[in-house]
């Protein structure tokens, strides 16, 4: 299942997309230049696809990190109180 967010950038790739082909390429009228475009570019669905790609991976890169943060800051936590029980005792002696 595809998520909101995904949908919402979908769209706005393709709204963005369409606005650039049209300022650019003079909407409809142009249509040797379109081809031409097309065939130096990629299309706006490749590219759309590709970057759908990329924000997967960075998102779950991401989520990675925030893990290993998370991990990492509990380790912290565990020392921290681990050195407070050591000095409690060594002023309690």
């Amino acid at each position: 299942m595809v998520s909101p967010t995904i949908i919402i950038i979908r769209i706005t790739c393709l709204k963005v997309g369409e606005a650039i082909k049209t300022k650019f390429l003079g909407g409809s009228s142009n249509r040797q230049s379109s081809f031409q475009q097309q065939s130096l570019y990629p299309s706006i669905q490749e590219r759309l696809s590709k970057f759908e790609d990329t924000f997967e991976k960075f998102m779950q890169a991401s989520l990675a990190n925030q893990k290993n943060n998370k991990a990492t800051i509990t380790n912290l936590e565990t020392q921290v109180r681990h050195i407070a029980k050591q000095l409690a005792k060594q002023q309690s002696d």
